[in-house]
């Protein structure tokens, strides 16, 4: 069976998934390469959506000394700095104007297609929110005005995930933010883990990326 590395983060993992599903896949090795915001037990409540995904038959997760023979190494496409390979100036910062998607693509000889790669049972919402602040442009007064004027307007916001101060008081893992996100008529928000989900299902996005990000 081929096997594939991910050291994190829930959105870069996601991102190169399709890199996964168009090399054939295979099992996925999960481990703790990144540090801050990403453990060996966020991994772990990330198992039961990858194996929804039809091109992973395995999950194992797993330190980063104790990964064993990887044949794809995700890892190394994430350090693998080639702007020019993407039409972008080494002035710009990486990966620019450059999906990150395409990165890992691109890293092991692919064509990212946009095509989405990533599926999840459906509950349906008008709108899915999320939104770290760390990568907001606006003030999170100004996102509760936007959510309450949708709000009144009759659309159903759902807020997925856990981050200050948009909070939701449901248990929200992987799975159930990737059923309302699947279910949503679009991803409002910013560059996040979530918006990396709304990608890889394919959905409408609207999003801020703020610097540095």
């Amino acid at each position: 069976m081929t096997v594939f590395q991910s050291g994190g983060r829930i959105g870069d993992l996601l991102l190169a998934l399709w890199t996964m599903k168009a090399l054939g896949g295979g099992c996925l090795v999960v481990t703790d390469f990144h540090k801050g915001n990403w453990d060996l037990d966020i991994a772990r409540s990330m198992t039961d959506f990858l194996l929804l995904q039809f091109y992973i038959d395995d999950v194992d997760v797993v330190s980063y000394d104790a990964r064993g023979s990887i044949n794809y190494d995700f890892q190394q496409a994430e350090t693998d700095y080639n702007p020019e390979a993407f039409g972008i100036s080494r002035e710009e910062s990486w990966p620019g104007r450059a999906l990150i998607a395409q990165r890992y693509a691109g890293h092991f000889g692919l064509t990212f297609d946009g095509l989405p790669w990533l599926r999840a049972a459906t509950i349906n919402c008008d709108v899915a929110f999320h939104c770290p602040m760390r990568r907001s442009v606006r003030a999170a007064e100004d996102w509760m005005v936007i959510l309450k004027s949708l709000s009144r307007s009759g659309l159903h916001i759902v807020i997925v995930g856990k981050e200050p101060p948009f909070d939701n008081p449901e248990p929200f893992d992987l799975c159930r933010s990737a059923q309302y996100v699947d279910g949503a008529k679009c991803f409002l928000g910013v560059v996040s883990s979530m918006n990396a989900l709304a990608e890889g299902l394919g959905k409408k996005r609207f999003v801020e990326h703020a610097p540095g990000c």
